[in-house]
């Protein structure tokens, strides 16, 4: 793992944040921007962000070979995580789940593992109010990203 990557300065709102493999988006991509490695054992991504920042990061470690899922709690129609910038990012290998909130880092042998999410419609007033368990789903992840622009 970079040295820059450090989990302390990370919120603790998601239950297993505090996991090895979970890292800070701004502190990776800068890490990678001066040409460190991905965190050792990283293939499988989810990057938390689907704003400028998740998206960077996202392309990033997907130029270096690893498979990346973005998640963002917006449809992709709504800003940041607008239409365009998440199709080009598609276009590049990396996968997109919209209207997803993180529930869990889920661990095995003390790392990150899995990743679960909620499905989350998208706001507005027709929006039903859904059953949390019939919306959960779980992505592998052994690395998951913090993005920093709160999407």
């Amino acid at each position: 793992m970079p040295a820059t990557c450090h989990r302390d300065a990370l919120p603790a709102t998601i239950p297993g944040a505090d996991a090895p493999g979970v890292v800070a988006g701004p502190a990776l991509l800068d890490a990678l921007s001066r040409g460190e490695a991905p965190p050792a054992g990283a293939e499988v991504v989810v990057v938390l962000c689907g704003g400028e920042a998740g998206l960077a990061c996202a392309r990033a470690l997907r130029q270096r070979g690893l498979a990346v899922t973005v998640v963002c709690r917006r449809a992709p129609e709504s800003p940041p995580a607008c239409a365009e910038a998440l199709a080009a990012a598609q276009r590049e290998g990396i996968a997109v789940e919209a209207c997803a909130e993180p529930a869990e880092v889920i661990r095995r042998g003390g790392k990150v593992r899995w990743l679960r999410l909620t499905r989350a419609g998208p706001p507005g007033p027709s929006a039903i109010p859904a059953i949390p368990a019939a919306n959960d789903f779980v992505l592998p992840a052994d690395l998951v990203v913090l993005g920093g622009d709160g999407t």
